[in-house]
């Protein structure tokens, strides 16, 4: 089964590419400055998980926490942040339904004696429900 890849323009919340839960999307990083962005939907409170995969090429130095994931709400307020080089899962306590934005970019756009990697990356989502959640304000 082929993976769906990132569909450009998706540089904002506004033109972000729409991901169902459990599907896999393939991106890549066409620039040293370009954000790509998916929006996820949740039907209520609960925990958005991400499994992202990063290219096999990113096991030198250089690359040391090479991707930037920002997740926001629908107002564009910033929830969360990782930065990384390695495979892992990302897990969010989301406290209500309602789009959510994740944001892939290069955490060192400012560093311009880092290389730049255009390979590809991927991002599968898995939503699970918590009626229990905890919300503080």
């Amino acid at each position: 089964m082929n993976k769906p890849y990132e569909s450009e323009s998706n540089d904002t919340r506004y033109t972000a590419n729409a991901v169902t839960t459990g599907q896999t999307i393939t991106g890549q990083l066409s620039s040293l400055s370009d954000t790509d962005y998916y929006k996820f939907a949740m039907g209520g409170a609960g925990t958005l998980s991400m499994q992202f995969d990063v290219p096999n090429t990113l096991s030198s130095p250089e690359y040391y926490e090479y991707f930037a994931l920002s997740l926001y709400d629908a107002n564009g307020m910033l929830l969360s942040q990782f930065q990384t080089s390695f495979d892992k899962i990302y897990s969010i306590g989301i406290a209500a339904a309602g789009s959510y934005y994740l944001s892939v970019s290069n955490a060192l756009q400012s560093h311009e004696d880092y290389k730049f990697n255009n390979d590809q990356y991927s991002i599968t989502s898995m939503i699970s429900s918590n009626t229990s959640y905890e919300s503080e304000s």
